[in-house]
């Protein structure tokens, strides 16, 4: 810090009481004053990013009338990174620097994870490390300790060290921006960001913290995952959500920012899991969005266990999540961390091997907390009557079952404060003392009765699109198939014949009043408290069978299947809406088959089954003259064979049909082609099936998927009057030779072709200028991709074992492609390959015949290239050893500022001088028997990871010790050691160095 008065006369530095120092200060800036403009603007870079500065020039940082210099030592306590900005007035200017400078090198004495980085920006590092420099300014030193003696000679010498052990960032001749950048990015690695949850309403939220820290505190490690895991239970609804992110706000400081709230089922796994990799890990989160859920459990057990963290595993409550749970709780974390994993019941933490004595109940709201949350989703008026609030609040204090006392129920006070604030005057709201919300009499989840008050609030269409939203829109994934999901929206509009908007706007509306959590973009689910989705369960069952709207059963019981054969036995009923039937066949072994009848099912809009055994190997629908989706999932028969659904062709209303275990035998299939309103289809057969439906009369498709019709050498009828088809999905079609029509999808946006063997011909793509995604795989017999060329459109082109592809189209044209992905296919030559300025991805693998790569100098926006065995590449590099060569060479690849992964696997040439990629950070070499030299004319500043593997001829590197950022190498087999690596002491005191 600049200060020219120097330091105050009594010289004392003790923390003073009041004072206004901003908490948040993460980062503390030592400057000397000279380089004043460079560091303000330095702090405003870094408060884009949100992260908060310590900067002496402002108020909030030093306030006026406070004592400065206890608020600057303050400030370097509690900071994580201490930036130096250096040059020659640092060391001679004023005192304040090296005070500051001396203050961070006790702090890191003390806290190893305090991080301090050094700018050399009017000053080198040979400069700061020079002897007679550092004589000068010792010399100037002695003259101010005789007037102060608070300066220690010593501890200020001893200070300079901290310039020969910590790598930093260099001025040089990068410019002013780029080095900000630099350290702005430098910074935000070492500061997570400090977001928290909003908490400041949770009532209770202190008091409960405690509680839960005096477990934690008092829990023994965990034999099992080998750190500590406590259990929180609690009935649904009673706030464990909230304070596992009150907790994670609590821990937020004392685990730097590594902290992570993980609710399953909240997104897919997929997504989940990248969410909590962004947050505890460094991996690049563009490149989490390629990965798959098992990379990315990969990636996770691999960086866990080196990190100290604290995380929340959420939501513990049937099977699937508890498998979730446990593929978590085993990720391996670092010693220190600590994990909270919550559930309904003790019983679900002692299948996941919680120690009992390392559990916790949910702590209870007390009676002035209970109020205060009612008050706070009422919104009352001042004036409204004290004994009409708390008749309100103690509405919601219910039993907890098996004589354990009550408690008041957070969520039925939100509820409830709710619909009393949707109340005109709420004073005149009667109640009845016997059984007010508890209508239905639900001894076990008496909270319904609440719900229930604000269900019956909504008009029908309101409850039957919050019950669609709930239980009854077609399923994500089911049996491992990895189908396109049909985007929830887009099927509520259909069901309710209203626009996509209409349906976001009534949605927004339920949400409003408490009764949806979250809309997301209609990929995943539509975010829905437990108990209000249990709500939905339970009302499908509610009251006579001839008053239901709805029957929704998972059927894994006898007394499940009692159920539904009374209620479906006898052929349904007029206002029966919506039917959806669920049972694990392999997982309760029914032998027992149900009988079911639709006679009475007019009505019936919506027909959902899945693994469901049937007593008759028939079932009939013809009567659901109404059914506008059906979903038909691995239906059996009492002797194992699947189910034949009849009656398809008479169902003129059906706009989305899944249908996935087609008999051999079926003689409904055909049927299919006359439902001239149908807009979703996919059709899976497991067995040998010979046809596929006529698709010509079908115009209104918007969304087909044909899966595993081995027999079927022709998918007929596409044709042009299908304008609103976008997605098309062919694949395990053994048989399948020809697609005809497919070049008249001019709306197509997407298209799949897998594993479809015989397959030899498809027609010209030229016309479908709407084509952003193009994927064909395992497609042995094709030979050819007509028309590739001229979709100027695509984003994104893979082609994987195509064996008969040996020449590509020329891709000049594709200048909006940003992945290109091609394995194991016998092309010579990518012609075009020059072209694709939008390129992000290259993925080349496998292609023995590939000759030669395109110069790429004009792919400035390639991030990633993987090039894999593709062993004749070697002649592009013929001669490489020449000057000239190698300045070719250089020149292919000259102008790639964005790449930031290369991956190479059996090459057989020599790279270029690695400085041409200023970004790189991933360098993996595999298996490149050629290279003998890794040569890098100027330090690859950015490079974090280093992978050296079988590399035989491999006998020099570049000083590695000049790669400020490198925090990992491996070396194996290679033909050089760790010995031979320069500067490696210095390498393996600051990263993650490994040797096979």
């Amino acid at each position: 810090m600049d200060h020219e008065t120097g330091m105050p006369s009594d010289g004392s530095c003790a923390e003073r009481d009041h004072q206004a120092l901003e908490p948040r200060c993460k980062v503390f800036m030592s400057h000397s004053g000279a380089q004043k403009s460079f560091v303000e603007q330095l702090c405003l870079d870094v408060e884009r990013c949100d992260r908060v500065p310590f900067f002496d020039k402002r108020r909030e940082s030093l306030p006026i009338g406070e004592h400065f210099p206890s608020l600057i030592f303050q400030a370097i306590q509690q900071s994580q990174v201490g930036v130096l900005i250096l040059s020659k007035e640092f060391f001679t200017r004023t005192k304040w620097p090296m005070l500051e400078l001396v203050a961070m090198m006790k702090l890191k004495l003390r806290n190893p994870n305090f991080r301090i980085i050094p700018v050399f920006l009017g000053i080198s590092h040979t400069q700061c490390r020079d002897e007679a420099n550092q004589g000068q300014w010792l010399s100037l030193w002695r003259n101010w300790a005789q007037c102060d003696s608070r300066i220690n000679l010593q501890e200020w010498t001893k200070a300079l060290q901290v310039f020969g052990s910590t790598n930093g960032i260099s001025y040089n001749e990068m410019g002013e921006v780029k080095c900000r950048e630099e350290i702005v990015e430098a910074i935000c690695k070492l500061v997570p960001l400090d977001t928290k949850w909003d908490d400041s309403h949770v009532q209770g939220r202190s008091r409960f913290c405690k509680e839960i820290r005096n477990k934690i505190d008092e829990a023994s490690l965990s034999k099992t995952y080998g750190v500590q895991v406590v259990g929180l239970y609690g009935v649904g609804g009673i706030g464990k959500t909230t304070i596992c992110k009150a907790l994670c706000n609590e821990f937020l400081p004392e685990f730097y920012g590594k902290v992570h709230h993980l609710e399953l089922e909240s997104s897919n796994e997929v997504e989940l899991i990248r969410a909590m990799l962004k947050r505890l890990t460094d991996t690049r989160h563009d490149i989490l969005g390629t990965l798959s859920f098992d990379q990315c459990y990969n990636l996770l057990k691999r960086d866990l266990c080196k990190r100290k963290v604290f995380v929340t595993i959420d939501n513990v409550y049937n099977e699937k999540t508890i498998e979730q749970a446990k593929a978590y709780l085993k990720a391996r974390y670092g010693p220190g961390s600590i994990v909270i994993v919550t559930s309904r019941s003790l019983g679900l933490l002692q299948n996941l091997k919680i120690d009992e004595k390392n559990c916790i109940e949910m702590p209870e709201l007390e009676e002035d907390e209970a109020k205060s949350i009612f008050l706070y989703h009422a919104e009352l008026e001042d004036d409204v009557d004290e004994e009409f609030i708390m008749r309100c609040v103690e509405r919601c204090y219910f039993g907890k079952g098996g004589g354990r006392g009550y408690h008041y129920h957070p969520l039925a006070l939100k509820v409830l404060g709710t619909q009393v604030g949707y109340e005109s005057e709420p004073c005149n709201l009667q109640f009845d003392e016997v059984d007010v919300f508890n209508q239905l009499r639900e001894k076990k989840h008496p909270i319904f009765s609440i719900l229930r008050k604000s269900f019956d609030t909504l008009l029908l269409e309101d409850q039957l699109l919050l019950m669609d939203a709930a239980l009854f829109y077609p399923e994500r994934s089911f049996f491992s198939r990895e189908w396109e999901p049909i985007n929830i929206f887009d099927w509520l509009s259909m069901m309710h014949g209203i626009s996509v908007d209409i349906v976001k706007k009534r949605l927004l509306v339920l949400k409003k009043k408490s009764l949806l959590e979250d809309l997301g973009d209609g990929s995943s689910d539509i975010g829905m408290h437990d108990l209000w989705r249990e709500f939905c369960v339970m009302e499908s069952r509610a009251g006579e069978f001839q008053c239901q709207r709805w029957i929704y059963e998972d059927i894994n019981s006898p007394n499940d299947r009692t159920r539904v054969e009374s209620s479906l036995g006898g052929g349904g009923w007029e206002n029966l809406q919506k039917i959806c039937l669920m049972a694990n066949h392999w997982a309760f072994g029914m032998v027992t088959g149900l009988e079911v009848s639709f006679n009475n099912c007019s009505n019936v809009t919506v027909l959902k089954l899945q693994g469901v055994v049937m007593e008759d190997g028939v079932l009939d629908v013809g009567l659901l003259k109404h059914l506008k989706s059906m979903e038909c999932i691995d239906m059996r028969t009492t002797e194992d064979y699947q189910v034949e659904v009849v009656g398809l062709g008479v169902l003129k209303h059906l706009v989305v049909l899944i249908w996935d275990g087609i008999p051999t035998d079926s003689q409904s299939v055909d049927e299919i082609g006359w439902l001239r309103n149908l807009q979703v289809l996919q059709l899976h057969s497991s067995l040998e099936y010979n046809n596929v439906p006529n698709l010509s009369k079908l115009s209104l498709l918007r969304h087909v998927v044909i899966d595993q019709f081995n027999n079927v050498n022709r998918i007929a009828g596409l044709n042009a009057r299908m304008s609103n088809l976008r997605y098309m999905d062919i694949r395990c079609c053994k048989s399948l030779r020809s697609c005809p029509g497919i070049d008249d999808l001019v709306s197509l946006q997407e298209l799949n072709l897998s594993r479809c063997t015989k397959l030899r011909e498809v027609p010209s793509l030229e016309m479908l200028q709407r084509l952003r995604k193009l994927n064909i795989f395992y497609c042995g017999l094709l030979e050819a991709l007509p028309g590739l060329g001229g979709l100027v459109g695509l984003q994104e082109l893979r082609v994987i074992r195509c064996m008969k592809i040996s020449e590509f189209p020329n891709m000049s044209n594709l200048i909006n492609l940003q992945l290109f992905k091609i394995e194991e296919c016998p092309v010579k030559t990518l012609p075009g390959l020059d072209d694709l300025v939008s390129l992000q991805n290259l993925v080349v693998c496998e292609c023995a015949k590939l000759e030669r790569l395109p110069d790429m100098h004009k792919l400035i926006r390639l991030e990633f290239i993987d090039i894999s065995y593709c062993p004749k590449l070697r002649e592009i590099w013929e001669g490489v050893n020449r000057p000239r060569a190698c300045e070719e060479l250089a020149a292919d690849f000259h102008g790639l500022p964005q790449l930031e992964t290369l991956k190479l696997d059996w090459i057989v040439f020599e790279l270029p001088d690695l400085s041409i990629f200023p970004r790189l950070k991933k360098l993996h070499l595999q298996s490149c028997g050629r290279v003998t030299s890794l040569t890098c004319s100027a330090p690859l500043t950015a490079l974090e990871v280093l992978r050296l593997q079988y590399c035989w001829s491999l006998k020099d590197l570049p000083d590695l010790s000049r790669f400020e950022r490198l925090r990992k190498l491996k070396m194996s087999n290679c033909g050089m050691s760790l010995q031979d690596v320069h500067e490696i002491e210095v390498l393996m005191a600051r990263c993650n160095v490994s040797m096979v």
